[in-house]
C-alpha cells in the first residue's frame, strides 16, 4: 500500500504544564499541508520489520515508524514482519511533525492492511504511544490540541493561502527546547481561543498567531528568516512547532514562490505549501 503522510505547522502553540511522566501539556492550533512523504508499506513472513528511506541520515537512527508498525503488529497480535519504504520530503527534526506523519501512515496503512481491526479510539490510542503528535497526524486537518496533544476538537478550517516554509542551519532537539521553556515559565498564557476564531480570515490571522518556543528561539537565523518574510510580503510568520522552521502565510502565490527562491539562493531548504484537510491519502 502507498500512502502519502501531509506535514504539519502549529498556528500557535503554548506549553501549559508538565507531567510526572515528563510529558507536557499543550494547547496547538495544529494545521495539516500539502508538503508529504511518501510510504509504501507491506507485510512479510519474516517476522522483521524492515525501514528504508531514501534520506541516508535517517536509515542511521531508530525510526519512529518502525516504532508503530511494532505497537501495532503487538495489538493486533500478528507475526507477520513489515516492509517500510519512505520517500522524504518533510525535513527531519523541524517542527513540522515528519516522523509522526510518517508513523501516523504506517499505523493508518496496516489497519486497513489488515481489514480495519482497531476502531479510531484504538487507534488513537496506538498513535499517543508513539508520539505526541502521532494522533494528530492520523486524520489532520485543522484541529485544537490539548492534553499531551491527543485531546482533539475540529475547528473552522483555515482559509486558503501559500504557506512558505524555511529551515536553517539551527539545531536543537525538542527536549532540550521543552527544557529552556520550564526555566523561564512564567503565569501569563495565550489565549489559544484567538487563534480558533482567527481562523475565519488571514487578516484576522495577523494578530493571532503566537508560539511559545519563540520566545527561547531568539536566533540571528530565525530573526533574519523573519525579516524576509516581511520584506517579500508575508501577511504574517511564525515558529513552527519546537522549530527550526519558520512559515510566512501569504495571500498572493508569487509572492510566495519569490521568497523561497529568495531563501534558496542563500542555501536555506525552503518550500511552497497550501493548507488541507486530511492528513494522510492512501493512493494506491
Amino acid at each position: 500500500m502507498k500512502i502519502e503522510a501531509n506535514a504539519k505547522i502549529n498556528l500557535s502553540l503554548s506549553v501549559t504544564g508538565k507531567l510526572s511522566d515528563g510529558y507536557h501539556t499543550i494547547e496547538t492550533v495544529m494545521q495539516s499541508v500539502d508538503l508529504h512523504d511518501t510510504l509504501t508499506v507491506s507485510v512479510n513472513n519474516t517476522g522483521k520489520i524492515n525501514v528504508l528511506t531514501d534520506s541516508e541520515e535517517l536509515n542511521k537512527e531508530i525510526n519512529i515508524a518502525a516504532i508503530a508498525a511494532e505497537l501495532f503488529l503487538a495489538e493486533v497480535k500478528s507475526e507477520l514482519g513489515v516492509d517500510i519504504f519512505i520517500q522524504k520530503r518533510i525535513p527531519q527534526a523541524a517542527g513540522l511533525g515528519g516522523g509522526s506523519a510518517d508513523a501516523a501512515a504506517v499505523i493508518k496503512a496496516l489497519n486497513r492492511i489488515f481489514n480495519n481491526p482497531l476502531d479510531n479510539a484504538q487507534l488513537v490510542k496506538l498513535a499517543l504511544n508513539v508520539g505526541a503528535d502521532v494522533p494528530f497526524c492520523l486524520d489532520g486537518g485543522t484541529c485544537l490540541a490539548t492534553g499531551k496533544g491527543e485531546k482533539l476538537q475540529s475547528v473552522c478550517q483555515m482559509p486558503q493561502c501559500s504557506i512558505v516554509l524555511v529551515k536553517n542551519t539551527v539545531k536543537g532537539s525538542t527536549g532540550q527546547m521543552y527544557q529552556k521553556i520550564d526555566e523561564i515559565r512564567t503565569q501569563h498564557r495565550f489565549d489559544i481561543s484567538e487563534t480558533v476564531r482567527a481562523l475565519k480570515s488571514i487578516e484576522l490571522l495577523k494578530s493571532a498567531l503566537h508560539n511559545d518556543f519563540r520566545s527561547v528561539c531568539d536566533c540571528s537565523e530565525i530573526i533574519g528568516a523573519e525579516r524576509v518574510m516581511a520584506q517579500s510580503g508575508a501577511e504574517c510568520f511564525s515558529l513552527s512547532g519546537a522549530g527550526p522552521v519558520v512559515f510566512g502565510i501569504f495571500n498572493d502565490p508569487e509572492k510566495a514562490q519569490l521568497c523561497v527562491d529568495r531563501f534558496r539562493s542563500g542555501g536555506d531548504w525552503a518550500e511552497v505549501c497550501h493548507p488541507c484537510n486530511h492528513a494522510n491519502l492512501i493512493i494506491e
